[in-house]
């Protein structure tokens, strides 16, 4: 499971996670139909995301730490600052922190 979600090494993973979230599985009204990835999480789940985004005229930063999320008077984001002193300022921002 680990290996499949690509998240935490397996060698290291103790079964009892896997039982609990195979338990959590089944337990839902549509567990028989749970699935898992053919392939690793990065090419398979988020590089679709990416080129999804991109297609589509958005941007995709990867290892740019926030430094803060700037707020305007209205209390929407007005930009992130990152850490380097860069600004992102857009329509949508979207954050993708690991669990």
């Amino acid at each position: 499971m680990a290996k499949a979600l690509d998240f935490m090494d397996p060698d290291r993973m103790s079964m009892a996670v896997v039982l609990t979230a195979m338990n959590r599985f089944i337990n839902e009204a549509d567990g028989s139909q749970t699935a898992f990835l053919d392939g690793g999480q990065p090419e398979r789940l988020c590089a679709p995301m990416v080129d999804h985004v991109l297609s589509r005229g958005g941007e995709v930063r990867l290892g740019a730490p926030l430094a803060a999320i700037e707020v305007g008077d209205d209390g929407q984001v007005a930009c992130l600052r990152l850490a380097d002193g860069s600004s992102v300022e857009a329509d949508v921002y979207v954050s993708a922190v690991p669990v």
